[in-house]
């Protein structure tokens, strides 16, 4: 009975131990090989023949011979092509037709005659025991992930669970909530009201260059002795001040009425107009006044919308304020406005404020000086008569500061010749300011207290709330008269007799404050810094030679904290200076 050979036996028939691996590698060679033939490392050869009826070289290439899938193929031949789509995709997709196979797709083909590739069953479906046992894996699975993202989600408040089952859904509730009211507490934050520009900003204005108010807050520059100016010329008169033992009896509840005299007016004369500084052309390269001038120093500090045209002529700035401009009057809580103002009403009822306050204010002056006494400042002003009339003080300073290479952000050297106005002489005939805070309706303040009845016992706590909502004008006060060389600053507390009526105005208290005071107790301003790096910052990019000759805006957003140049028309505001 014959049996047959293990497999051992068949490896050892197949490859005896006698031969070693090369004679296996000899042997396994056809007769006519020759090392020779052995390809080279190189690239692939070239074809000059095209062959027409084959897939590869019209003829055996040498080299080539004894490698795979190197025979001569023909058209007629069947390939095998895998199939690597999915049935039930390629049919959603719309690649085959429903039935389709990948036969027929070769035959729709220019490029191929037969395409074979049959698609294999469909694996059988589970039946019996099996199928419910996969079935139950693949839902406890499914169980298992949907408890995990549960998990994930929940919010622990620390309240009672009641087994497990309430808390996820409460918990997911007050996420849900939670959600909601943040985006709801956005969009307001978003959708505040938007502030009137001082200005509409008209489609044909090139803007030339933004000034971020947050990056001008953070420079500062070295002040020297250049910071206190030197003074070219005076002119001009203005009153002296009452005693102080008058001032000193007032408290609010020995009031003093206040009456309205409408025919005091301020002097407007813009730089450009300005003969005096006309006459130092050769000495400076800007020119403006002491308003603009400490609004552009405390520009960070308010959210007032304001405009400044700007005119450079053979390299030389000019500042000029609109006759009609926002900052020849004050403004009530200016700071906070975006707090109180909600509606086109309350905007409106804050401008009329506003002219209430102006026409308190020059009330003010008008009390507090002596009629009688008037001193000279120097050599006549030079304005005309008829901006004259009915001014409280025509006296003004000329000064200069000339900024050093050092201390200026392009590392040029410039001088600034300002004009710089005060309202009074003090007892010591010295420049003094006087300045005015007012209270008017209760009801559109911003955390405010009756001055009428709490000024004497909580004058620090109104204080206090007063220059928070109003930061940017008692900063501009200090300004004004560091810039004047005033030694001394006249602050008055006035308010109404009655809330309801804006006819009716007292004196409620009276305060003078030298310099230094001011700039601690009010403005928490300790150095002039930052203040004079804004101002170097607008002027040395505004100097520059890219910015040509002409007429511009600079514009303070009411919604952004930045201010813009624009490059305007040269006849752009000269029917609003006309008609005013």
């Amino acid at each position: 009975m014959s049996r047959f050979p293990s497999s051992a036996e068949r490896q050892a028939e197949r490859f005896p131990s006698s031969q070693s691996s090369e004679e296996k590698i000899h042997n396994s060679l056809p007769d006519d090989f020759s090392p020779e033939l052995i390809p080279k490392q190189e690239d692939f050869p070239d074809f000059d023949l095209e062959n027409e009826d084959g897939w590869g070289p019209n003829k055996p290439y040498s080299q080539l011979q004894y490698l795979p899938l190197t025979s001569n193929f023909s058209k007629q031949e069947p390939i095998m092509i895998a199939d690597w789509y999915n049935k039930r995709m390629v049919q959603r997709k719309q690649h085959l037709s429903s039935g389709a196979t990948l036969g027929a797709l070769g035959e729709v083909s220019g490029n191929f005659n037969l395409v074979t590739g049959d698609h294999g069953s469909n694996k059988p479906k589970l039946r019996g025991r099996k199928a419910f046992q996969v079935r139950n894996a693949q839902r406890s699975q499914q169980r298992d992930t949907l408890r995990m993202r549960k998990d994930s989600n929940k919010v622990h408040t620390g309240a009672r669970t009641y087994g497990g089952n309430a808390q996820p859904k409460k918990n997911k509730y007050q996420k849900r909530r939670r959600q909601e009211y943040r985006a709801r507490q956005k969009g307001k934050q978003e959708n505040l009201f938007k502030f009137e520009g001082s200005i509409q900003i008209r489609p044909m204005w090139q803007p030339l260059i933004d000034f971020w108010l947050p990056d001008l807050k953070e420079l500062k520059v070295k002040l020297g002795e250049w910071s206190k100016g030197k003074t070219l010329t005076k002119c001009g008169s203005a009153n002296l001040l009452k005693s102080n033992s008058i001032f000193d009896k007032i408290r609010a509840l020995r009031s003093v009425r206040l009456t309205h005299k409408p025919k005091i007016k301020k002097t407007i004369v813009t730089a450009s107009e300005d003969p005096i500084l006309q006459r130092f052309t050769d000495q400076g390269d800007v020119f403006i006044t002491s308003d603009v001038m400490a609004t552009l120093m405390m520009s960070t500090k308010g959210r007032l919308s304001f405009d400044v045209i700007v005119k450079k002529q053979e390299g030389k700035l000019w500042f000029d304020l609109r006759q009609n401009s926002n900052l020849h009057h004050p403004f009530v809580d200016e700071c906070v406005a975006n707090k109180i103002v909600t509606s086109t009403e309350q905007e409106k009822a804050l401008k009329a404020l506003s002219k209430e306050a102006n026409l308190v204010t020059k009330s003010f002056q008008k009390w507090s000086l002596q009629s009688n006494k008037r001193r000279k400042n120097g050599e006549p002003c030079p304005f005309p008569k008829k901006t004259l009339e009915g001014a409280i003080s025509t006296a003004y300073n000329y000064r200069t500061w000339t900024i050093p290479e050092d201390s200026s952000k392009e590392g040029r050297e410039y001088t600034i010749v300002c004009r710089c106005g005060f309202d009074a002489f003090d007892q010591k005939k010295k420049p003094a300011l006087i300045a005015c805070t007012t209270q008017h309706n209760l009801r559109l303040s911003y955390n405010a207290q009756s001055w009428v009845k709490e000024l004497d016992k909580s004058y620090s706590t109104i204080k206090i709330q007063d220059v928070q909502n109003n930061a940017f004008k008692y900063s501009r006060w200090l300004c004004e008269a560091a810039l004047a060389d005033c030694e001394s600053i006249l602050l008055g507390w006035v308010s109404r007799e009655y809330e309801s009526t804006a006819a009716e105005h007292s004196v409620l208290r009276t305060n003078t404050f030298k310099l230094q005071e001011f700039a601690k107790g009010f403005c928490h301003v300790k150095s002039m810094e930052t203040s004079w790096a804004c101002v170097d910052f607008i002027f040395s990019e505004l100097l520059k030679e890219e910015v040509e000759d002409g007429k511009y805006v600079l514009y303070r957003d009411p919604v952004k904290k930045k201010l813009t140049l624009y490059s305007i028309d040269d006849k752009e505001f000269e029917e609003d200076e006309e008609e005013s």
